[in-house]
């Protein structure tokens, strides 16, 4: 199973609280100790700051289920394109 945790402004007709219940739903799947997190961020995010790793580390303080290695949109990193 896959999830995405970016929804942070209620769109539509979703309720207000949309991201608090996607956050619960998460952790509810994630929390289980044989599921692996694949925490995947921007290139142009600091990792530091990353939703998905905070919850990941909410939820496996240890990092023992935790895949920290995706990271996507390559051409939006930092520093920029490669030649």
């Amino acid at each position: 199973m896959g999830a995405v945790l970016s929804l942070q402004v209620p769109v539509g007709d979703q309720p207000a609280d949309i991201e608090q219940q996607v956050r619960e739903m998460l952790a509810l799947y994630i929390s289980h100790p044989n599921s692996l997190i694949l925490a995947v961020t921007a290139a142009n995010t600091d990792l530091a700051t990353s939703e998905a790793l905070k919850l990941a580390r909410d939820v496996d303080p240890d990092g023992r289920q935790v895949y920290r290695g995706g990271r996507r949109k390559p051409d939006r990193s930092l520093g920029g394109p490669s030649p």
